[in-house]
């Protein structure tokens, strides 16, 4: 151990020479000034040496240091609580005064230093590390340069401090991912072909195209015009790097890009043009075909317009225009629950050649079916896919006997009926023409036998050249690629890119499969995964792909990488954000009580959506801002089944138990004014009648404005329309009817499925669909209008 240094009791006469310097006027205040030795006479020895200093006459010296008491002296130096004054009455004894404690002493051998106080002034001065003095001892030439660099460290260039970061969130945080913009340069109509205006990042006019872009967006309320739609949504396969060669194992393309180095999404090829064409041999008859297609009888449905309501019968596959009645699409009766629905990725001017038919797919599951998570079905379980073409109202009256809208295929599959279903997003159609029927697509399912199967859905209008019977062609279909997890049932799907797809799993892991290559050539045995991690303790009921490129080493984006995040929302009320370069480490969004049932991934503004505890549609913010961490879009009263969003606008629809569907606009980003409630579009509602068993859809409705308190249900007797309780307050009987919650509603109103066109171009973008437990399929399509220019 070292021996501490120790002052003798010998001392010499104290120097009269001040221990510190006072600062000069060329000196630093925040400096500190430490004596040399010229200022004290002190000495410093090695540890186990004495540092004698002598004394002068009147300089008190101090004592050698004592060794540790004991215990026993301990009890003497407690002299002021065994002489503390007593207190009471009769008490005459005079407290006696404490000592006055000694000041500290600096540790010997070490000198003190005197600190000046710093001012503000020096704070915010340029760095002053660097004194006059200490500069006097470079070379003249090196001076300046030292006062430069200082100067750079510590202020920006032409000394001016940084400008505050803004509150505001701009109209389109994110906008199109793309390095170029297209927007439609006339209202499309179904029997042409859109023409787009093509903005590159370069273009000395994007900047402002954009401000008449945000001009325009003051003007719109919930739905926008067709005017403020633009694309295009990004994929890696359209990054081509060179202009007008295709991506991967595919042709080249015929037709010219947007910009260099890029495609259009309906010309990228994946090679899949020669893989299920076989189609015309396994057409069956309509009688053996109805084996796999549940139905549950017809539905009686009372559709009202402003002044008179129609109670309309539909049987299974019938169909009926409501542009007469409440609006612009038609209402189609699939004859059982829809538990999937999306729309067919077909290109725009292949459509063309047939009218502009467009193809939606549904999958129902038969009433008496309650699959519990997990649980499979036999191998052998009978299930159906249904393929609707879709004509647009600007066709007035169809030539074809079936009208706009028809039941074209029905897909008949062994392994149980389709929980969930996906379109190929690109590159899985085929030209019209060569051997055999050509198909519109690939389509994913996860069946209720735990395994996901990809089938070849043909062209319907070729398919029906090929047939005579009357109605839709019913056709056992053959998967070609079935994948599946011994452990664990697959629950939910959503496309990464053209040839990865991202799956929930019923133990709550995800796994992702890479099958091009397996569609292309079938191997012996299934691929195995390329990721497979946990994510939640329980099934997995949702998941959404954040289709933004990453970036490089130098910062740059990287287009042609593939997709990184991906939103998922589990049974145990976990939401999360996962990013697929480091699965094992996953976002937590939000932690509820009740199941995570929807999320979504907003491509305009970059952000995943998901709905909450208080059912309500959110926005969560995931990029570094000053703003809020969550935005509140719509409020629904019951549990939400499913959100969509679309690569070509900022619309937001939400399906939900209490069956209505909402439709609302992102567009804002993250901004709202203090206290601004939620604007949205309420494009129908579902009820049902259990004393005559019928169904009423009521439409037309104005668009809504709703407070955050009143949509979340936290009003108090505070803030509240009454004085009572929070349960008084929120009730039906006082209380706004409108905004209340229950989780209790009938199975039979609720609407299951909402998706939005986003892969036939953006002429189509406007296109919406909609479906339930009723059988009730609802398609339109949404074009806003301008508000009148402020005066």
């Amino acid at each position: 151990m070292a021996t501490p240094l120790r002052r003798s009791a010998r001392a010499r006469p104290q120097s009269t020479q001040k221990t510190s310097r006072q600062p000069t006027p060329d000196s630093d205040e925040s400096e500190i000034r430490v004596p040399d030795d010229s200022d004290s006479e002190d000495e410093y020895v090695d540890d186990g040496a004495e540092a004698e200093v002598e004394e002068d006459e009147g300089m008190e010296v101090d004592e050698p240091e004592p060794e540790p008491e004991s215990e026993d002296d301990e009890e003497e130096e407690d002299w002021a609580d065994e002489e503390k004054p007593k207190r009471g009455k009769g008490s005459n004894v005079t407290p006696r005064t404490p000592k006055t404690p000694k000041t500290q002493r600096t540790p010997r051998g070490v000198r003190r230093a005197n600190l000046t106080p710093r001012t503000d002034a020096g704070r915010r001065s340029t760095a002053t590390a660097l004194s006059n003095s200490t500069l006097n001892a470079y070379p003249p030439a090196y001076r300046d340069l030292l006062l430069q660099s200082a100067n750079s460290l510590t202020r920006k260039d032409g000394g001016e401090r940084p400008p505050p970061p803004t509150l505001k969130a701009p109209i389109f945080p994110l906008g199109v991912v793309t390095p170029f913009s297209t927007h439609l340069a006339s209202m499309p109509r179904r029997e042409q072909v859109a023409t787009f205006k093509i903005t590159p990042d370069d273009s000395p006019h994007k900047e402002s195209r954009r401000d008449r872009m945000r001009e325009k967006a003051k003007r719109v309320a919930v739905i926008p015009p067709w005017q403020a739609w633009e694309g295009e949504g990004w994929w890696p396969e359209m990054c081509a790097g060179e202009a007008g060669e295709g991506k991967g194992k595919g042709k080249a393309s015929s037709v010219a890009g947007p910009v260099e180095g890029w495609q259009w999404r309906s010309d990228v090829r994946l090679g899949l043009d020669g893989v299920g064409r076989d189609a015309a041999k396994n057409v069956i008859p309509a009688s053996e075909g109805r084996k796999y297609v549940p139905s549950a009888g017809p539905v009686h449905l009372n559709i009202a317009s402003l002044k008179s309501e129609k109670t309309v019968e539909l049987k299974q596959f019938d169909t009926t225009p409501i542009d007469a009645f409440i609006s612009t699409g038609f209402i189609v009766a699939a004859g059982a629950p829809v538990w999937g629905l999306d729309w067919c990725p077909y290109p725009d001017r292949l459509a063309i050649e047939h009218g502009g038919e467009q193809y939606v797919a549904l999958s129902t599951i038969p009433e008496d079916i309650q699959p519990a998570i997990g649980a499979r079905c036999s191998p052998d379980a009978p299930g159906s896919i249904q393929i609707w073409s879709v004509l647009g109202p600007e066709a007035g009256a169809s030539s074809r006997p079936e009208g706009n809208t028809a039941c074209e295929i029905v897909l008949c599959l062994s392994g149980g009926p389709a929980l969930d279903i996906r379109w190929m997003p690109l590159g899985a159609w085929d030209e019209i023409g060569g051997d055999g029927v050509p198909k519109i697509g690939i389509l994913a399912a996860v069946q209720l036998d735990g395994s996901l199967a990809f089938y070849a859905v043909p062209h319907p209008r070729v398919l029906r050249d090929k047939v005579t019977e009357p109605g839709p062609t019913y056709l056992r279909a053959e998967p070609l690629l079935k994948l599946s997890i011994a452990d664990a049932a697959c629950t939910c799907i959503q496309w990464l890119s053209g040839h990865r797809i991202v799956t929930g799993l019923a133990n709550g892991h995800i796994v992702v499969w890479d099958i091009v290559d397996a569609l292309i050539s079938p191997p012996s045995e299934p691929p195995l995964p390329s990721i497979y991690a946990t994510v939640a303790l329980s099934a997995i009921r949702s998941l959404s792909t954040g289709r933004c490129p990453p970036t490089d080493a130098d910062g740059d984006l990287d287009y042609s990488g593939e997709a990184l995040y991906v939103a998922f929302g589990a049974m145990d009320g976990t939401t999360g954000v996962l990013d697929m370069r480091d699965p094992s480490n996953v976002v937590e969004l939000n932690r509820s009580r009740l199941p995570c049932m929807a999320t979504a991934w907003s491509h305009h503004v970059g952000v995943p959506l998901y709905a909450d505890v208080d059912y309500m549609v959110i926005m969560a913010q995931t990029r570094a801002n000053l703003g809020p961490a969550t935005y509140y879009l719509t409020p629904h009263r019951g549990p939400v089944w499913e959100i969509s969003t679309s690569d070509y606008h900022t619309m937001v629809a939400s399906a939900a138990s209490d069956g209505s569907v909402l439709v609302s606009n992102c567009g804002t980003g993250f901004y709202r004014r203090k206290q601004g409630g939620m604007l949205f579009q309420r494009l129908y509602e579902l009820d049902y009648d259990e004393h005559t068993h019928q169904y009423r859809m009521t439409d037309n409705y104005r668009a809504e404005a709703s407070g955050l308190e009143e949509a979340t249900s936290k009003a108090t007797h505070k803030n509240s329309r009454t004085k009572g309780n929070r349960a008084e307050a929120m009730a039906p009987t006082t209380g706004d009817a409108a905004v209340v919650k229950s989780g209790a509603w009938s199975k039979r109103v609720a609407a299951h499925r909402v998706a939005w066109q986003s892969g036939a171009g953006m002429a189509r973008a406007g296109w919406i669909a909609s479906g339930g437990w009723s059988g009730i399929v609802r398609v339109e399509q949404l074009v806003g209008k301008w508000l009148p220019q402020p005066k």
